[in-house]
């Protein structure tokens, strides 16, 4: 499970931006020295967010973020959520468009299609005019 991880993160962070956090950094570091070393040790819970290309939504960037479960994406779920400026409405429909890619995903890796996924629905709803892409969120 974790050598699908790291490649999974590593593919996106080749082709997104990937943000994480020091304590996330340094997981992903730990986890790839324990791949490294084929270690039997505890493998580390990764994590981080990644910001959705070309599109921003009241005036602000939208991003996925994820953690990943030990045994995901074999025989756990990623666990994700929308980082967005948006209306509740709004932000509700992003987290069920990706929360329906993560159950769907069943045993295969989902970041890559969570991240078009939420584009897609972002897209849907600034063309449906349920929000801008400049005005700040009420």
């Amino acid at each position: 499970c974790m050598s699908l991880q790291l490649m999974e993160i590593e593919g996106l962070e080749s082709a997104f931006q990937v943000q994480m956090c020091a304590e996330e950094r340094a997981a992903l570091e730990g986890a790839r020295l324990v791949a490294e070393s084929d270690a039997d040790e505890l493998q580390p819970e990764l994590s981080g967010s990644c910001v959705v290309p070309d599109v921003q939504m009241s005036g602000a960037p939208l991003a996925l973020t994820f953690q990943l479960p030990r045994l995901y994406p074999l025989q756990a779920a990623a666990k994700l959520s929308v980082d967005s400026a948006t209306p509740w409405h709004v932000h509700k429909e992003m987290v069920q468009a990706v929360t329906k890619c993560a159950e769907h995903a069943s045993g295969d890796c989902c970041l890559f299609l969570a991240v078009q996924e939420l584009k897609d629905a972002a897209q849907h709803l600034l063309e449906a005019g349920a929000v801008s892409t400049e005005d700040a969120a009420t």
